[in-house]
């Protein structure tokens, strides 16, 4: 019998490390895998554009918001995170 599996993590007995090690991180990091969304501004050098910053910001809110509570959405990061901690006084 052949058993296909697509999660790396069944290979590991379920009281093993590496199993007992993501149980805690996905409760604690709100998840192990990562969704990525890339929004292109359609113009040279349009996310520098504090026009791009709000939109980025919005949507984050958006997605954020009580009405995606269903989707288990833990945490969202984007450029302007980076931005803003570059610029910190």
């Amino acid at each position: 019998m052949v058993k296909v599996e697509t999660e790396p993590l069944m290979f590991f007995k379920e009281h093993s490390y590496i199993r007992t090690s993501e149980k805690i991180i996905e409760e604690k990091f709100a998840g192990r895998w990562g969704f990525f969304i890339l929004l292109d501004s359609g113009k040279q050098d349009g996310v520098k554009t504090a026009h791009y910053m709000d939109t980025l910001d919005g949507i984050r809110k958006w997605l954020e918001s009580d009405d995606h509570k269903d989707l288990n959405i833990g945490r969202t990061d984007a450029f302007t995170d980076y931005v803003r901690t570059m610029n910190m006084p």
